[in-house]
C-alpha cells in the first residue's frame, strides 16, 4: 500500500536527546501536527544559529469526527496561516500503541534487528503482522554486558488512518512518532536536569488520552497512556452545571469567576485521573526502586483553578509549571495575545516540530 510505503520510509522511531538515532534532517521550517479527538495543533519552527523561532502556533477545534471534515479543516488551516511546509511530523498514542522497556544481552545494532523480532512476541499483545515496530538502545550497563532497549509498536491500521488523513489534507508524513516521546522532546528543550539520575515525570492531559512519561536524567524510563482526559471534564461540567458541550468547552478555557464551581463539578474526574497516576507511579517506583522527584503538567485543563494543586496533594509529588514555548523567538505571524492561553496545549506539537528542526 502507498500509505505503508510512506510510513516505512519515515519509520516509527521515538527520539529525544541521547537515547535514539536521528533521521536525516531537511532544510527549511519544521512542522509538528498534533491531531487529537477534539482539536489539532500546529507548530512551525525555524532555526538560525542557536536561535529557534516560533513561526506559527495554531490551535483549532476539529469540526467533526469524520475524517474528510477533519482533513478539510487541517488543509484550510495550513492555507490560512501560510504554513511553509507540507511535510509534517505527526504522532500516535492510545491502546493501539505499545511501549516497552526491556533488558537484553549487549549486541550490535544489526544483531538487535533480528533479536528484537523474537523478543517482541513476549511484550506486544498484537499479531506481529499487524504492527509497525521499531526499537533503539537506551543505555548499556553491567560493564557493557547488558543493555536496556526501548521497544515501540503501533498497529498498522492506526498508522494507515493517520497517513490517509494527511493525504486528504494535502500533506506528507515526514516522521511518525509517539506522543510520549514528542512530549519528552519538548520538555527536554527547556528543562535540563540538575543531575544525571534526576527522576521527573511529564504528564500531558489530552482530550481522551493522558500521556505520562518518566525521565531519568534525559532518558525515558517509563511510559503509559491513561485513557482519560479533557473530554471527561467537559462531560462532567455538562452534567453538573447544566450547560451544553460548547459552553462547557468555553468555560474550561476561560472560567471567568466560576473556577471553584467548575472544580467541584470535575472533581470526580480528577479523582479518577489521580488514581491512575498514582498506580502508574507506584508501578514504576516498585520496578525502579527510586521515587519520582517532580511532576510537570501540560494540556488545556491544567489551567483550571485548583487542578494542579489537587494533583500535587493527592499524588504526593511536587507539581511544577513548564512552558513548552520558553526561550523561543516569536515570528511576526504569531498571535502573541493568545499564546499564553494556548501554550500548554502545544507541547506535543512542539516536540514533533523539534524532530526535524535544522
Amino acid at each position: 500500500m502507498a500509505a505503508q510505503a510512506k510510513v516505512s520510509a519515515a519509520r516509527l522511531r521515538p527520539q529525544a536527546a541521547p537515547w535514539a538515532r536521528f533521521l536525516p534532517k531537511a532544510s527549511g521550517g519544521a512542522v509538528g501536527l498534533d491531531v487529537g479527538t477534539t482539536s489539532f495543533k500546529i507548530v512551525e519552527l525555524t532555526k538560525q544559529g542557536a536561535q529557534q523561532t516560533l513561526e506559527r502556533a495554531v490551535v483549532q477545534d476539529v469540526p467533526s469526527t469524520d475524517r474528510k471534515a477533519a482533513a478539510a479543516a487541517i488543509k484550510r488551516a495550513f492555507e490560512q496561516h501560510a504554513i511553509g511546509s507540507r511535510r509534517v511530523n505527526i504522532a500516535v498514542s492510545g491502546p493501539a500503541v505499545i511501549v516497552r522497556y526491556i533488558e537484553m544481552p549487549a549486541m550490535t545494532d544489526q544483531e538487535l534487528v533480528s533479536a528484537i523480532q523474537f523478543e517482541a512476541e513476549k511484550y506486544i499483545p498484537f499479531n506481529p503482522a499487524e504492527v509497525v515496530m521499531d526499537s533503539c538502545v537506551i543505555e548499556k550497563f553491567d560493564g557493557d554486558k547488558r543493555m536496556r532497549v526501548l521497544l515501540v509498536a503501533a498497529k498498522k491500521e492506526l498508522i494507515d488512518e493517520r497517513v490517509a488523513l494527511l493525504q486528504e489534507a494535502g500533506l506528507t508524513p515526514r516522521i511518525i512518532d509517539v506522543d510520549a516521546f514528542a512530549l519528552a522532546n519538548a520538555f527536554l528543550r527547556v528543562q535540563i536536569p540538575a543531575k544525571a539520575d534526576e527522576i521527573r515525570a511529564v504528564l500531558d492531559i489530552g482530550a481522551e488520552v493522558t500521556t505520562a512519561t518518566v525521565l531519568r536524567g534525559t532518558r525515558p524510563a517509563f511510559t503509559r497512556d491513561i485513557m482519560a482526559g479533557g473530554n471527561a471534564f467537559t462531560r462532567a461540567m455538562m452534567e453538573k452545571l447544566g450547560v451544553a458541550a460548547a459552553a462547557a468547552e468555553a468555560l474550561k478555557r476561560q472560567p471567568g469567576g466560576r473556577g471553584a464551581e467548575i472544580f467541584e463539578a470535575v472533581k470526580p474526574v480528577i479523582d479518577n485521573l489521580v488514581s491512575e497516576i498514582r498506580l502508574s507511579f507506584n508501578y514504576y517506583e516498585s520496578q525502579a526502586d527510586h521515587g519520582i522527584e517532580a511532576l510537570y503538567l501540560s494540556g488545556g485543563v491544567t489551567g483550571l483553578e485548583g487542578v494542579s494543586r489537587y494533583i500535587q496533594e493527592n499524588v504526593e509529588v511536587e507539581v511544577r509549571a513548564w512552558d513548552p514555548l520558553q526561550g523561543l523567538q516569536l515570528g511576526a505571524s504569531v498571535d502573541r495575545a493568545g499564546l499564553t492561553r494556548t501554550a500548554p496545549r502545544l507541547a506535543v506539537a512542539m516536540g514533533l516540530a523539534l524532530r526535524s528542526l535544522s
